[in-house]
């Protein structure tokens, strides 16, 4: 009978390991997320065109190094009207400090929180918690983000 642990007749009993859904969430920040994956998804929200267009002229970059450091979020020098510019710059996350991740993770439990028809003010003081931001630039940004909502007349 192995190890003398055991009585005759009755089964081992194992411990069962896992953790809570609260122990989940506790860890649940910004940094857990696959940064590559949010940058990228996050970028092709802002940009959906296959190719980077200079914000201030219209002119396509052309130059694949460009392209590449565009794509990474780096600025990148238009050379038909040699402005700078990144991939952040006149969209809604222009001259922000807020990561990729942080928005999206607003973006994401927000949407969850509005499915759940949980209370915004709690919603926010836990969105507020899990990304290391304000109450209010919570707000500020699911007030930015539903702004995205109303279609334009």
């Amino acid at each position: 009978m192995g190890n003398g642990d055991e009585v005759a007749g009755e089964p081992q009993k194992t411990e069962v390991t896992g953790f809570t859904p609260a122990q989940a969430l506790a860890i649940f920040k910004p940094c857990v997320l696959d940064s590559k994956l949010i940058r990228e998804w996050v970028h092709g929200m802002l940009h959906p065109e296959p190719v980077p267009i200079c914000p201030e002229c219209g002119q396509v970059v052309e130059s694949h190094q460009s392209r590449v450091t565009f794509s990474a979020g780096r600025r990148i020098c238009c050379y038909h009207c040699r402005r700078f510019f990144n991939s952040r710059t006149k969209t809604i996350l222009h001259g922000s400090p807020i990561t990729d991740e942080q928005l999206f993770m607003i973006a994401a439990l927000s949407e969850f929180s509005r499915l759940a028809g949980a209370d915004d003010k709690l919603s926010r003081r836990y969105i507020a918690e899990i990304t290391g931001l304000s109450i209010d630039s919570v707000k500020k940004w699911q007030d930015a983000l539903r702004l995205l909502e109303t279609p334009l007349v």
